[in-house]
C-alpha cells in the first residue's frame, strides 16, 4: 500500500490554500479526501503528480488555461494545478449555501421560542406601549428616535439575560 510523505501531505495542504480553499474545516476535509484518492491511484502505478492532476480536473477544476497576450493578438496556454480553481470555488459555495441554511433554521428556532415566551411578550408589549405614549405626547422628533431606538435596543439584549 503506498503511503505519501509528509512533504506530499504538506503539498497537498499548500495546493489547496493556493486554489483558494480557505475555510480550515473544508480543506482539512479535502485533504483527506484527495490524499486518500491519490493514495489509491498511486497503489495503480500512477505517479503522485499524475494522481494529484486526475483529481483536480475530476473536482471541475481545469489544468489548462489560456489567456490573450499584452498585444490581443495571440492566446498564451498555462498548463499548471493552479490554472483554474473553479470546481472549488462551486464545491466551496455549495458548502456556505449548506451552512447557511442551516444557520437561518436555527435562527428561526430560536426567534420561535423568544416570540413564545410569555416574559418576552410582556416586556415587548410594555415598550411598545412606552413608544406609543411617548410619540403621541412629544411631536420632537429627536425625542422619538431615542424612545424608537432604546426600546430596539433593549429588546436586543433581552434573549442575552435568558
Amino acid at each position: 500500500m503506498s503511503k505519501l510523505t509528509r512533504d506530499q501531505v504538506v503539498f497537498i495542504e499548500e495546493y489547496l490554500i493556493r486554489n483558494k480553499v480557505k475555510f480550515w474545516d473544508i480543506r482539512v476535509e479535502l485533504l483527506d479526501h484527495i490524499a486518500s484518492a491519490i493514495e489509491e491511484k498511486m497503489q495503480n502505478g500512477k505517479t503522485f503528480e499524475e494522481a494529484l492532476i486526475e483529481i483536480h480536473v475530476s473536482f471541475g477544476n481545469r489544468y489548462r488555461s489560456k489567456r490573450l497576450n499584452a498585444e490581443r493578438t495571440k492566446w498564451l496556454f498555462n498548463e499548471s494545478l493552479y490554472a483554474d480553481n473553479s470546481g472549488y470555488k462551486k464545491l466551496l459555495l455549495n458548502k456556505q449555501k449548506e451552512l447557511n441554511k442551516r444557520f437561518r433554521i436555527r435562527l428561526g428556532k430560536i426567534l420561535g421560542k423568544l416570540f413564545t415566551n410569555p416574559l418576552f411578550l410582556i416586556v415587548y408589549l410594555f415598550l411598545g406601549m412606552l413608544l406609543f405614549k411617548q410619540i403621541s405626547m412629544s411631536p420632537n422628533t429627536g425625542t422619538i428616535m431615542k424612545f424608537t431606538v432604546f426600546p430596539l435596543l433593549v429588546l436586543s439584549t433581552v434573549p442575552v439575560a435568558w
